[in-house]
This record gives C-alpha cells, sequence and structure tokens, in this order.
C-alpha cells in the first residue's frame, strides 16, 4: 500500500497510543500503578521495534519522526542505538534534530551498564545518555524474578565507569539500587546521577542501600519521593541527609521498621501535604496510618488502599500515645483495588472506615472523601448508601475520582 509518508506517521501514533499501560509522570499522580506503567513502555517500545522490522521505509519513517521518545538500552544493542540516536530527522519537518534530541525516556536496565574488560558497555551507555539531552525520565529496573539468579553471578563489574554527565532537563528518576554495580560510580551510583540532575521532581527508590557518606546531594526541585516496598532502612537514612527543601508528597509502597519510619518524619514530617500507602499486606497488619497522622502535622491529603489498610485501634490512657490526634486534613483518598483475603469482609470493612473517618472530634477540616479505582459493586450495596447519608449528614463530599 502506498500512502504518503505523514499518514503512516498518523498511522504509528494510533499504534502507540493504542498500546496498554500507563504513561508515566513527572508529577505526582494519585494511586498510579508503575509496574503497569513500565508495561505501558515497553509495549509502546516493543511496537515501535515491531513496525521497524516490517520493511525499510518503515524502519526509516521510525527513526525519523517525533515518536521516536522512548528507548530502553539492550547491552547487544548499544553500538546500533548509538548510530541511530546520531542520525539527524528531516529538517524541513523536525527542525533538524538528531533523533537523540527527541528522546524523553531511557530505561537502563545493569546488565547494559557493566564494566568488563571485554566490552565495557558502561562507556557506550555512558554516550548514549550523553546524546540525549533533553531526557525527562531515567529508569533503572529492577530485574524480574527469573533474572535475578543472572544478574548476581553472570554481570561484570570490574572497572570505575564514565563520568555521569549533566542532565538538566531530568525531572524524574526511577532508581533501583544494585550493590555490586553501584561500585563502579558513574552511571551505576545514585549519588552521581543526583549530582548532575538538579531540576529533578519525580524520585522513586528501591533495593538494600546501604548509608555512605557522600558530599551533599542539594534536590531543590523534588517534589515527590517514592520509597519501594524492599528499601532499606540505611536507604531511607541516606536519603534524609540530603537538602529536599521542596518535598511534600511522600509514597510508602511498603511497610518501613519503626525506626525507618521515625528518620523519616524526624526530617520531613513538617513539610509533607501528601502521604500515600501503596499496596502491602503489612498495612492491614500493621497500624501505620496512626503514625502518619500524628507526626505530619500538616498534612492536608491522605491516600491509601481502603482493602489493604488497617484503621488504628482506639488508645488507651495507659498508652504513652494518649491522648488521640486531631488532624487538619482536608481530602481522603480510597483506592478499591481488591483483597483477595478479604471477600466476605469488604463492606464491613469499608464501613468500618469511613465511621472512622467521619468522625468530626478526629477530622474536623475533612472536606472530601475520594474514590478512586472500580467502586460499582460497593456504590450499589445498600449498605453503602447508609455511608453517603453519614457523608451528606457531616457536610463531606464523596467524589469518584476515577474508575
Amino acid at each position: 500500500m502506498h500512502l504518503p509518508a505523514e499518514l503512516w506517521l498518523q498511522v504509528f501514533t494510533w499504534i502507540m497510543e493504542s498500546a496498554p499501560g500507563e504513561q508515566l509522570t513527572e508529577n505526582y499522580t494519585p494511586f498510579e500503578n508503575v509496574r503497569i506503567q513500565l508495561e505501558g513502555v515497553h509495549a509502546r517500545i516493543t511496537s515501535r521495534y515491531l513496525i521497524a522490522l516490517v520493511c525499510r521505509q518503515w524502519c526509516e519513517l521510525v527513526q525519523s519522526s517525533p515518536q521516536f521518545t522512548e528507548i530502553r538500552v539492550l547491552e547487544s544493542k548499544i553500538h546500533a542505538l548509538d548510530s541511530v540516536l546520531r542520525a539527524g530527522s528531516n529538517p524541513t519537518k523536525h527542525g533538524g534534530l538528531n533523533n537523540g534530541e527527541s528522546v524523553r525516556l531511557m530505561v537502563l536496565p545493569y546488565d547494559a551498564t557493566q564494566t568488563s574488560p571485554a566490552s565495557r558497555p558502561a562507556d557506550g551507555s555512558t554516550e548514549l545518555v550523553r546524546l540525549c539531552p533533553n531526557l525527562r525520565v531515567l529508569i533503572r529496573p529492577t530485574p524480574a524474578y527469573g533474572q535475578l539468579h543472572y544478574l548476581t553471578t553472570s554481570l561484570s563489574f570490574e572497572f570505575t565507569a564514565e563520568d555521569v554527565p549533566p542532565l538538566p532537563s531530568l525531572r524524574r528518576l526511577d532508581w533501583t539500587y544494585f550493590d555490586r554495580a553501584a561500585r563502579t560510580g558513574g552511571i551505576n551510583t545514585l549519588h552521581e546521577v543526583l549530582m548532575q540532575a538538579p531540576n529533578l521532581k519525580y524520585l522513586s527508590l528501591g533495593g538494600d542501600m546501604p548509608f555512605v557518606r557522600h558530599p551533599l546531594v542539594s534536590l531543590p526541585a523534588l517534589t515527590t519521593i517514592r520509597f519501594l516496598s524492599l528499601i532499606s532502612i540505611l536507604g531511607v537514612r541516606q536519603a534524609c541527609t540530603w537538602s529536599l527543601p521542596g518535598v511534600t508528597h511522600v509514597i510508602l509502597d511498603g511497610l518501613m521498621k519503626k525506626a525507618g519510619l521515625a528518620i523519616l518524619w524526624d526530617t520531613l514530617a513538617d513539610q509533607l501535604r501528601i502521604v500515600e500507602l501503596g499496596v502491602h499486606m503489612s498495612f492491614l497488619a500493621h497500624d501505620v496510618l496512626l503514625s502518619v497522622l500524628r507526626r505530619c502535622r500538616n498534612l492536608e491529603t491522605l491516600n491509601y488502599h481502603i482493602h489493604f489498610t488497617r484503621i488504628p485501634e482506639a488508645a488507651s490512657q495507659n498508652d504513652p500515645d494518649f491522648p488521640l490526634f486531631v488532624s487538619n486534613i482536608v481530602h481522603i483518598g480510597l483506592h478499591s483495588l481488591p483483597n483477595q483475603s478479604m471477600d466476605d469482609q469488604t463492606i464491613p470493612h469499608v464501613e468500618q472506615h469511613f465511621h472512622w473517618l467521619i468522625d468530626r472530634t478526629r477530622f474536623p477540616s475533612l472536606q472530601s472523601i475520594r474514590l478512586y479505582g472500580n467502586w460499582k459493586a460497593i456504590l450499589e450495596d445498600s449498605r453503602f448508601r447508609r455511608l453517603e447519608q453519614l457523608c451528606n449528614r457531616e457536610g463531606c463530599d464523596l467524589l469518584a475520582e476515577r474508575f
């Protein structure tokens, strides 16, 4: 079929936009699912790759189009990708930019940043980063479960990696710590990457990070920090040594030990405006809400997954934390993601949360409860109508945000 290049590019755009998954954002978005977002990135990159395999014309169109915004670096394709990024677009259509200047997101696995004496792919990967001056999102992913043994035994990190190039456009960094790689410095070391990314707004941290004394890291533009479920206490302590004057959003994907929470609240509690709890059974087994509400006195919004979170138990006068808190929270966000362990207790559990939240002695400033996810079955239950009436009676808006 012979069509003008512009029409083929429009078809390719529709294919990319129809790929499953969500877009990675640079700003805080309630209840974003990082796994689904990464699946979306993979689907779009795979779709573009498959399109390029059809014929030479489509390959040239894909490489020279403004759709070339997301890349995944493969160890075996570093040199080929280097050539593609250096290639220029049609100057009459895209301003004469080379492909590297169009890239906004890069997935950089650790196998692509080895420092082996044979191939030293880390040097090539660092050059790829340098070729993408407008890079806004950098992802250092955790290995898939089946690859863990491979990553810990087969990868070679023997020499120092090249210095990280300046990253003035970087706005989001998703970093999973890998100890053997971190010793080589450069693009494999979180501290060195952060030092080159002064305009970072969103930082996601995971892995068994150690505590290492480095020169002070200053991230004046950072507003959101996310701690993944496997973050170590030392990793939390490390983050709390940085200068983070603008952080107002914290996401906890899993329960930290009390020592880690204490370090976090001691450092950031007074400046936090939004706290979100992720999907983790530990939040159902342990009382985390009370820790958040007692320590974060300036909190305005609390978001959590209702079926994965335990409501605080009433404190007695013998409790060292008695009396109970009074919170100035304005908005509560509740996600309805189902928990298979409580199928028969869904509505009673929801009722307990609403009766705990709609209490003006506890939340005198609460204006709204925002519902995220699919609440259809719960909203249709007659018992939930009584909760709606309770909200109306107490002057609290019940808003369905996303289904």
